[in-house]
């Protein structure tokens, strides 16, 4: 999909001289002109129980309203993310490598099951392009650039979750995860008898 393809996205677009001039698609295209949101589901690929739960019931809740939940197909955060979205609609994963392969490649029957979904794979590299430390900062790159809103579940402060919120939203600054305790309320002890 070229820079003057209909299906290019607009927030692409406002990247400027960063956006891409073209990338490769591997599923429903369509989801690029939805009219929908895009929000990226993003963080450590080792988070705590709480942190998966949540991060599993805010993409369902995003997906029911039909936003388009963004990720880049990592453990952790980024699955949880892409198999909340797919309980309730559908998600994009935007790869650090050639669509012909997934890393890591323990969530290559995710990515099978978001490409029968009807969910979306992009990627920047073509067939055969194995994922180098760069491309993955140029992967959070386009995630960032996609997305209209982020949701940042849990991070360390020198990891590449902190490099696409900065990309995100400059502003930022790294602050323990803050996750609501609303969808999943502590049970009392009391409770529980």
């Amino acid at each position: 999909i070229s820079l003057y393809d209909y299906l290019y996205p607009e927030n692409f677009r406002a990247l400027g001289s960063d956006a891409p001039v073209l990338f490769f698609a591997k599923g429903n295209t369509m989801l690029l002109r939805k009219p929908c949101k895009f929000i990226a589901v993003i963080g450590s690929r080792n988070i705590s129980d709480y942190a998966y739960r949540v991060g599993t019931r805010l993409a369902h809740i995003l997906a029911e309203k039909e936003y388009a939940v963004v990720g880049g197909l990592a453990l952790g955060s980024d699955t949880c993310g892409h198999r909340g979205a797919m309980e309730a609609g559908y998600t994009i994963a935007i790869m650090p490598c050639g669509l012909d392969m997934v890393v890591p490649s323990e969530n290559t029957g995710l990515f099978l099951q978001m490409i029968d979904n009807g969910s979306l794979a992009i990627s920047e590299y073509p067939i055969g392009h194995a994922p180098t430390k760069a491309s993955y900062v140029e992967r959070d790159r386009l995630q960032a650039g996609i997305a209209d809103g982020l949701i940042v579940l849990e991070t360390a402060e020198d990891g590449g979750t902190m490099h696409t919120s900065r990309k995100s939203m400059p502003a930022i600054t790294p602050k323990q995860p803050v996750l609501s305790q609303i969808l999943f309320p502590p049970v009392h002890p009391a409770a529980s008898r």
